[in-house]
């Protein structure tokens, strides 16, 4: 294998790396969310402090996940600038191409995001006259960013495999 496909590979697994780490973050906030917020389950049981442990320590596992692929990715960014031909091969038209189509489908998946969390909040008091998912806003706010990477990164990686 040359230096070529093995950065290319490098640059998948980092971006797959990517993806747990923050695909993990993004449902465990989901579920203490649903959990915590909205008293599926009561906060005096032990099943609760059960279930916040784990979610802490899930948490913890995906930012330690997170930042090891930020390390390699700093790794990989380094040895792409000392090696410029590299460096021209892996950014060619096609992953350029792949690159916007993603950041385009990310834009589209925040704006659905937006559209649902607003309905959450303005449609169930409209038509049922009561509260939807209660989402603080820090939470909503998080959840649309880390949204916005896993589609991104998750379009990248669709649109940039080989057929």
């Amino acid at each position: 294998m040359n230096k070529i496909d093995r950065m290319n590979r490098f640059r998948k697994n980092l971006l797959r790396g990517f993806l747990w780490g923050f695909g993990l973050w993004t449902a465990l906030q989901v579920i203490w969310t649903g959990i915590a917020f909205n008293r599926l389950i009561p906060q005096a049981s032990p099943i609760f402090a059960i279930i916040s442990r784990f979610i802490q320590f899930g948490v913890y596992a995906s930012i330690l996940v997170t930042l090891f692929f930020f390390l390699r990715f700093w790794r990989y960014k380094r040895s792409l600038r000392k090696d410029p031909e590299v460096r021209a091969a892996l950014d060619d038209e096609r992953v350029r191409l792949s690159w916007f189509k993603a950041y385009r489908f990310a834009f589209l998946t925040v704006v659905v995001v937006y559209i649902i969390l607003f309905l959450n909040e303005a449609f169930p008091q409209i038509a049922f006259h009561k509260h939807g998912l209660i989402l603080p806003q820090e939470t909503q706010t998080q959840l649309t960013l880390l949204v916005a990477v896993l589609s991104c990164v998750g379009a990248f990686l669709h649109y940039s495999r080989e057929e």
